[in-house]
């Protein structure tokens, strides 16, 4: 931010409302990079007038297709894609959380 001329006031409050970090174990490593190639891929539901978004979850359809495009054997694929739907699940709830406050 300092290197677009954000006054320090302003970069000060923007590291404070950031999340905390967040430690992912070596068994759930392939599984949340997996989950971050499908940051884009997420199924929305609008309002009847548009201007609010709900996100569904992550495209069960281009899940499958990054994990094959990343060359996860099929027997992989499931277990993956459980660990995928978790971190997910977690993802959502923490979206819902920051909504409702």
């Amino acid at each position: 931010m300092a290197q677009w001329g954000a006054p320090p006031e302003e970069i000060a409050a923007a590291r404070a409302a950031a999340p905390p970090p967040f430690e992912v174990l070596a068994p759930n490593w392939r599984a949340f990079c997996l989950f971050c190639d499908c940051r884009q891929e997420y199924d929305t539901v609008s309002n009847p007038a548009g201007t609010t978004s709900l996100y569904r979850g992550i495209s069960r359809t281009e899940l499958a297709a990054v994990m094959s495009m990343d060359g996860v054997g099929k027997k992989k694929q499931r277990r993956l894609k459980n660990q995928v739907l978790l971190i997910e699940r977690g993802a959502l709830q923490g979206w819902a959380d920051r909504v409702a406050t």
